[in-house]
């Protein structure tokens, strides 16, 4: 019966404690959210403040009074000097004289008067910033406190729950001291734990292991690949390999992404090596081993191949666009460009410009700059040649 009350205070402990974790997920997410609406008031208020000092610091009304007043007096001084002249008998004879004084105070006035206007556009602005900061600023203190009470709300409730987690485990101990049967159960289930979390480290350090020498032992094999690659002669004057050809597909299965094409290329009788016949079948095939492997450049090689009928490959649109688009999809630009002028001239498929800019778009993101002048070529209804 003992150990029924402390199991009863066990469990009706962690009723409490789930409610309010429960609780304080949901405070978190009033948190968050006022954060957030705190956030963005406080980015309104610099976005107003900003405004207010480019206002303030906007010169333009002073600099064009400024001018304004200096052809102003420019027109008096000439005015003036005119006085000299026997043809003039006062200020005001000089003042229209030659007509420059006339039209320097003209064009002075012109200027003082739009230097007024953009003195009265700033001062009016000045005053609906005002208006609008005194409002930001009133919104950024309501939002502040907001999320002031909503972060003590929070932070409240997370005490609540470590209480309730420390007297939770206290509940768990005092049960166990009156129950030896549950104790030992929980002592094997937590020893069986270790071992499995034992095991599974294990497992994952042998993982990370082979892992580690796989990737060591394709590096190995690249320097070596690439050595082949570059001097295939070496190879065959060393007995190692009967001709050049056999170098070239050794390198290629090691790993070197030049060897693959090159041996591709033989294969499909788009480059001529003497004593190898092309066999298109089997260079298809290899070509898209090699590529779901990693060398997709070989997608837009079958693509280019196909789509124009090169080397011993019979002419095929249809297969030469798929593998175009899944080239296209791996990421390589050329063939998102000649995926997108096949669509848009129907060549393998219907023309639809739509799919066509969609191909010429995915380029024009990556900075291709013909990609880009398309893109914008279509959307001005262009129509275009390629």
């Amino acid at each position: 019966m003992a150990e029924n009350i402390y199991l009863q205070k066990l469990n009706e402990i962690k009723g409490r404690l789930e409610a309010k974790k429960a609780e304080a997920a949901e405070f978190e997410k009033v948190f968050k959210a006022k954060g957030e609406e705190f956030s963005s008031a406080e980015t309104g208020k610099k976005v107003t403040d900003f405004a207010k000092t480019r206002n303030k610091n906007n010169k333009a009304w002073l600099i064009l009074t400024g001018v304004g007043a200096a052809f102003a007096l420019a027109s008096v001084i000439i005015a003036l000097y005119w006085q000299k002249s026997p043809d003039v008998h006062n200020f005001f004879e000089g003042f229209t004289y030659n007509g420059e004084p006339a039209f320097l105070l003209g064009v002075g006035a012109v200027l003082i008067v739009i230097g007024v206007i953009f003195l009265v556009v700033k001062l009016k602005k000045k005053s609906s910033l005002n208006v609008e900061a005194q409002r930001d600023d009133e919104h950024f203190a309501k939002e502040q406190e907001s999320y002031e009470r909503a972060r003590k709300d929070y932070e409240e409730a997370q005490k609540q729950v470590q209480a309730l987690e420390q007297e939770l485990r206290a509940a768990e101990k005092e049960y166990l001291e009156h129950d030896p049967e549950e104790r030992a159960r929980r002592e094997r289930e937590e020893q069986r734990r270790k071992e499995e979390s034992l095991a599974e480290l294990q497992r994952i350090e042998e993982i990370n292991r082979r892992a580690e020498e796989d990737d060591k032992k394709r590096r190995r094999d690249r320097v070596e690949a690439d050595k082949m690659f570059e001097h295939p002669q070496a190879y065959v004057l060393d007995g190692k390999y009967e001709s050049e050809y056999d170098v070239f597909v050794a390198s290629a299965e090691l790993g070197s992404p030049e060897a693959q094409e090159r041996v591709i290329n033989y294969m499909l009788g788009i480059m001529y090596k003497s004593g190898y016949k092309p066999d298109v079948k089997a260079g298809e095939e290899l070509a898209l081993r090699y590529a779901e492997e990693g060398n997709t450049a070989l997608y837009e090689l079958l693509g280019r191949t196909f789509l124009y009928g090169e080397g011993s490959v019979p002419k095929d649109e249809e297969k030469g666009l798929r593998y175009l688009e899944k080239a296209a999809a791996k990421g390589r630009q050329t063939a998102m460009l000649m995926a997108g002028v096949c669509h848009y001239n129907g060549v393998g498929t219907e023309p639809d410009v739509s799919k066509a800019r969609a191909f010429f778009a995915k380029a024009a993101k990556q900075g291709n700059e013909q990609a880009i002048r398309v893109v914008a070529a279509i959307d001005n209804g262009e129509k275009l040649r390629f």
